[in-house]
């Protein structure tokens, strides 16, 4: 089953453990990232990831790049096992390029806008919450009918 659209926003990147470690956390340019983390056969997570999919296109749309890292919660992930899903993760890391913070998010379908709230003042990104909104019913009527 999978839970990736054809055309997925370029922010939102479906990775494994071992590309995320090579993707962010050995990378010096990246200072942050968004985690969701998704079980197979999880209809949440089905749903989940289309409400992001559009968050992702709306960001990238108003040049916001939050890179969003999709992750199966059985990866072996280098910051733990993880108790549930869908879950969104907040990763920040030092002038070290060690990760120094992580936080749990409310998640769009389960914090709706304070999801995207949480994003704009954990990465200081001004005017996120002006521009990118969270309508999860019409998001998912427009991404069902094309």
């Amino acid at each position: 089953m999978s839970l990736k659209r054809p055309n997925q926003p370029s922010l939102v990147k479906r990775l494994n453990a071992a590309q995320f470690t090579e993707t962010f956390v050995s990378n010096p340019e990246k200072n942050y990232c968004i985690l969701e983390i998704i079980k197979e056969h999880c209809g949440a997570c089905a749903y989940a990831t289309k409400v992001n999919d559009a968050i992702g296109y709306k960001m990238e749309k108003h040049g916001y790049e939050v890179p969003i890292y999709r992750m199966m919660i059985n990866n072996g992930l280098p910051i733990g096992q993880l108790p549930f899903s869908p879950m969104y993760i907040l990763v920040k890391k030092n002038d070290e390029n060690q990760i120094s913070e992580i936080k749990t998010l409310a998640g769009p379908l389960k914090g709706g806008n304070k999801f995207l709230k949480e994003i704009e003042e954990a990465t200081n990104l001004a005017g996120l919450t002006e521009r990118v909104r969270i309508d999860n019913k019409t998001q998912m009527h427009a991404w069902i009918t094309g």
